[in-house]
């Protein structure tokens, strides 16, 4: 399922996610020996009349996320390694994050003592503030892959 350009230097391990908008891979990478995540996104075929202007944008979208991302440094924002794109897939090769989502917390019902909500809180703002700080306006979006 990697990309042929990936293929060589990631192992694919497991499926992390998928969704409409695409998918996120456990991967291996075999030259730096460490986990990472990659995220696929299949591209709008070209064809006659081209992409759309919705597929056009969201595309734009991704490219512009992993530039966003990839010029921060924090810990409370996945790092990005790389991004590339061929034919038919883009993809960002990013820091593998152990542990659930805040999302399947929520998704769930689970209610949380108010020093817990404090803490995640703490690290979202200042994810948020490092970005906006360095003028990355980008707010990732949980449904992305939903």
């Amino acid at each position: 399922m990697l990309p042929a350009e990936l293929a060589g230097k990631y192992e694919l391990r497991g499926t992390l996610g998928a969704g409409a908008m695409g998918t996120v891979l456990d991967a291996f990478d075999r030259m730096i020996e460490r986990r990472v995540a990659v995220k696929l996104v299949k591209l709008p075929g070209g064809g006659p009349g081209g992409q759309d202007a919705e597929a056009a944008e969201a595309h734009a979208r991704f490219r512009r996320e992993a530039q966003a991302s990839g010029r921060l440094s924090h810990p409370n924002i996945v790092g990005v390694y790389d991004y590339g794109e061929n034919a038919d897939t883009a993809w960002i090769v990013m820091e593998l994050v152990e542990g659930g989502t805040l999302k399947s917390l929520i998704d769930r019902g689970e209610r949380f003592p108010v020093a817990e909500v404090v803490r995640v809180m703490d690290q979202v703002l200042a994810a948020l503030a490092y970005s906006h700080g360095r003028g990355q306006h980008l707010v990732h979006h949980a449904h992305d892959l939903s």
